[in-house]
């Protein structure tokens, strides 16, 4: 499914007590980022809805000792132990499209739109409209990093630029079928660049009151479902 994590990496990771696994896959440094966004009205709650939500073990067991009957709905993953799943739309979804145990929600659900991949050093970034803001602001810390740089020439420089930029147009694409596609591509971010950008996100936003005060690609809209792929070529980072 297309908001799970991967099956691959939860086999190793259900080994470990969820504060391990929070440490593995970067957890807090995910959240000092994520606060900067917010899910736009128009969403529904699409993840909530049409994703099949994991839990570890511990979860399952919270939400059963907190919730008894939702909880007694969570099942048994098929052929990976020690992991659940709530099938869609979540149970906890409340009438309004609102998390019922926010504070309780899964690491899943906590990590998204990152999603584990199947390495250890990397994580990835789905394309929903708050996951497309997050890659366009990467792409931007990662162009101005380049571009700063005394290590890379003056042509390489400009390639490197027009690579990134290239990819924010393709991920563009993405964001405007999101709601249609099965499948989509994921932007891969090493572990390594997590807490940099994050620092990069901190001066970034420091002076605003809300992340809508801030345009940090101004030609690179957010796009809706329905808007065909732009063909962006330019990213301006001010």
């Amino acid at each position: 499914m297309l908001k799970e994590v991967n099956e691959c990496t939860e086999c190793i990771l259900v080994m470990f007590h969820i504060s391990c696994i929070k440490k593995v896959i970067h957890y807090d440094t995910i959240q000092k980022i994520l606060k900067y966004y917010k899910c736009p009205d128009n969403c529904n709650a699409h993840c909530c809805r049409n994703g099949s939500i994991h839990l570890f073990e511990e979860e399952k067991n919270n939400l059963v000792h907190a919730y008894p009957e939702k909880g007694s709905m969570i099942r048994s993953e098929k052929n990976v132990d020690h992991l659940y799943l709530i099938n869609s739309p979540c149970m906890f979804l409340s009438s309004i499209d609102r998390c019922e145990i926010y504070n309780e929600r899964p690491v899943v659900c906590g990590l998204y739109p990152f999603k584990v991949d199947r390495s250890t050093v990397s994580i990835g970034i789905q394309p929903c409209h708050v996951g497309f803001d997050v890659i366009r602001d990467f792409t931007c810390w990662i162009v101005e990093h380049i571009s700063c740089s005394d290590h890379v020439s003056g042509d390489d420089k400009e390639q490197l630029i027009k690579e990134w930029e290239t990819g924010l147009g393709f991920y563009a694409g993405e964001v405007a079928l999101f709601f249609k596609k099965s499948t989509i591509k994921e932007l891969i971010v090493p572990f390594t660049d997590l807490e940099m950008f994050a620092i990069y996100l901190d001066k970034k936003f420091i002076s605003t009151e809300s992340v809508k005060t801030i345009t940090i690609a101004d030609k690179v809209p957010v796009i809706s479902p329905d808007e065909p792929d732009p063909g962006i070529s330019s990213l301006p980072c001010n």
